[in-house]
């Protein structure tokens, strides 16, 4: 029995380049930065090609995402470089910190409410277990049946 090889091949890509825009995701330190929805230009490329120059620029590591991200210096620069004045980033970066310091406090709201439920919840238990009621149920006698096959 011959065995067969199997192989995969890739075709062309298309690149699109989005313009980068403020952002407003308050998971980062500093001004967060997003892109368009509307693309400025598209190249399309071998794939395979691709891949051999991207693999020259990409940093190796540990295997950690440290290379994913971005300082905040350089992001307020691409920003400048956008087109964007201090201005506007400072003023988004002040946004951003405002939504974190709300969704701080909102978290710390729900813990203490949470706690909160939780000792009215065993109170309440506690006190339904001990509550006597005054109609006692009926009780029943009893009763034995013996099952006899033929």
């Amino acid at each position: 029995m011959a065995s067969s090889l199997k192989e995969v091949t890739f075709g062309d890509i298309t690149i699109r380049e989005y313009p980068i825009i403020l952002g407003d995701h308050p998971s980062c330190t500093g001004v967060p930065i997003t892109i368009d929805w509307d693309y400025y230009g598209e190249t399309t490329r071998n794939f395979e090609l691709h891949e051999y120059h991207r693999s020259q620029h990409r940093v190796t590591g540990s295997g950690s995402k440290k290379h994913l991200f971005i300082p905040v210096q350089k992001r307020s620069q691409m920003l400048l470089d956008a087109g964007y004045t201090q201005q506007q980033i400072i003023g988004r970066a002040l946004k951003v910190a405002e939504i974190k310091r709300l969704r701080a406090e909102s978290v710390m709201k729900a813990q203490k409410e949470q706690l909160g439920l939780g000792k009215i919840s065993r109170t309440l238990m506690t006190g339904l277990n001990n509550l006597v009621i005054g109609v006692r149920p009926k009780l029943v006698k009893a009763t034995t049946i013996t099952a006899r096959s033929a």
